[in-house]
């Protein structure tokens, strides 16, 4: 196993050679394929290590703890032609502790060979749900995989009821041009068309304006999706009113409890709110301000003290030798009275 994990193929040869068996799990319940997969190494080295212990007969659809196979993550890593080498006696219907299958991984991770090339040559089932009702195409949906999206739909026609989970998938992963190409694929009702324009264009005021007050039931459930998804509660209209604003005007008291719990405000207190985040800027600016000039006053005299006593100790120096008076000069100086006199001639 760590021979595959470090890619070490002529290792591993030699090891088989002599009795290893490649079937053999660890605590996790991975083998020497999982090991191989999860290994750095290139794709082509990985291909030749996959070669060899294909040769060896090595458990192809082992599951390890989390149910993983082997070529969940060749579909992973969108190694097709590791696929096409595992495929050979890999089931591709397996799922994993998810219930997902290999299919579903690589649309979730975008790798639209590997997606063509399980469903077209190998039959992987596309309508296959997980445990939480999502198919390949939701995966797809959700991580804006557009390309497999294409392939997805290329190679079966999915109902009425997976293309919606499709779009709702598309609108939590905050897709919109995604949103936009699936819903032109389906049939909607107008309060469907009301739910992903609000979506698409991030806006709860819209989604307010646009469903009447009769609807009331359904708008606060398209309300509270949208918040879910981090809509802003509180964007203003040009008519400078909040969803909240327009809540209340409508008399929708559950929506306006709803926008309120989430943080929503009113137009004029979200204004007091600025006003006060000015103030406090500019007090956190004056303040800035004084401590810096503070600190210029420090350093100012910090170094004004420095030099001071430097030149202080530079008067202080103390005479490494006694100078003496050049007695052959006609003057001299005298050091009391700091000024010159001549020097008698000698006798």
């Amino acid at each position: 196993m760590i021979a595959c994990e470090c890619g070490h193929k002529d290792i591993i040869l030699t090891l088989l050679e002599n009795g290893a068996d490649p079937s053999i799990c660890d605590n996790d319940g991975n083998n020497a394929l999982h090991y191989a997969l999860l290994t750095s190494s290139s794709e082509d080295n990985t291909i030749d290590i996959i070669q060899t212990l294909l040769s060896w007969h090595v458990n192809v659809n082992a599951q390890n703890k989390k149910k993983v196979t082997p070529l969940m993550i060749a579909s992973d890593k969108g190694y097709t032609e590791v696929l096409l080498l595992l495929l050979e006696e890999a089931d591709p219907n397996i799922t994993d502790s998810k219930g997902d299958t290999a299919l579903m991984r690589a649309s979730a991770n975008g790798k639209s060979e590997a997606v063509a090339l399980l469903l077209m040559t190998y039959n992987a089932n596309p309508s296959v749900t997980n445990y939480y009702g999502s198919t390949a195409l939701c995966h797809a949906a959700n991580n804006g995989h557009i390309e497999v999206i294409t392939v997805l739909l290329s190679n079966y026609n999915p109902n009425q009821e997976e293309m919606e989970k499709a779009v709702t998938a598309a609108c939590y992963g905050g897709h919109k041009n995604l949103i936009k190409l699936l819903v032109d694929k389906i049939n909607l009702t107008k309060y469907q068309q009301d739910i992903f324009t609000a979506c698409v264009s991030d806006n709860v005021e819209y989604i307010i304006n646009q469903i009447s007050s009769d609807l009331s039931s359904k708008s606060i459930s398209v309300v509270r999706y949208l918040l879910n998804n981090d809509a802003d509660v509180n964007v203003i209209s040009k008519e400078q009113m909040t969803p909240l604003d327009i809540a209340r005007v409508n008399k929708l008291n559950d929506i306006v409890q709803l926008l309120e719990n989430n943080g929503g405000k009113t137009y004029s207190s979200l204004m007091k709110i600025k006003v006060e985040e000015i103030k406090e800027q500019l007090r956190t600016k004056l303040k800035v301000e004084r401590l810096q000039a503070e600190l210029f006053k420090k350093n100012y005299r910090m170094q004004a003290n420095s030099t001071a006593a430097s030149e202080t100790e530079s008067f202080h120096q103390p005479f490494t030798s006694i100078p003496t008076l050049p007695t052959d000069s006609k003057r001299a100086f005298d050091f009391h009275r700091q000024s010159y006199i001549p020097i008698s001639a000698p006798a």
